[in-house]
């Protein structure tokens, strides 16, 4: 969950018609932003322990958007879904194991553009501790109320977890 403001002040301060008064209150939204992925990747040896691959997923994914109207402000759903296409590498050291990639979202054309890397540790035989971060960049157009919106966002990001894996 993510918390954001929308201030009561939206009124260009360029404009000489506008009448321009400080921000007196705002208004707090609890959203919910998904961002699921489902999958495949396909592994090869490029040398020694290292190893490539490549990934095919669908992505399901929102953007936080908030409709302003005669002073009401509602939050907005809007779901993409889209195919994620990307590549990276892998090496494995015993327990060890450090993954990179490089990713791109389509819906139908390119919308977000990633890039990730982890270090897992193997801390029981099906069980690994993952730590890792990256960044992703995402441009997308959505129609709302007959208008179209641009809508660009990047986030940083830090991960840490327990997970599994089909190996």
């Amino acid at each position: 969950f993510a918390s954001d403001q929308v201030y009561a002040s939206s009124i260009d301060p360029d404009d000489p018609d506008a009448i321009v008064e400080p921000p007196t209150a705002s208004i707090a939204y609890e959203t919910s932003s998904w961002d699921l992925r489902a999958g495949v990747r396909y592994r090869a040896d490029l040398a020694g322990p290292l190893q490539g691959y490549g990934l095919l997923q669908v992505h399901r994914q929102s953007a936080l958007l908030f409709l302003w109207d005669d002073g009401e402000v509602a939050s907005v759903d809007t779901p993409l879904l889209g195919a994620r296409l990307g590549g990276g590498v892998m090496l494995e050291a015993g327990p060890v194991w450090l993954d990179a990639q490089v990713a791109e979202t389509f819906s139908p054309f390119p919308v977000r553009h990633e890039v990730d890397a982890r270090v897992h540790l193997n801390i029981l035989p099906s069980v690994a501790l993952h730590l890792g971060g990256g960044a992703y960049w995402r441009n997308m157009t959505f129609e709302v109320d007959g208008s179209e919106l641009t809508y660009h966002d990047e986030d940083a990001y830090f991960a840490i977890g327990l997970g599994t894996a089909l190996r």
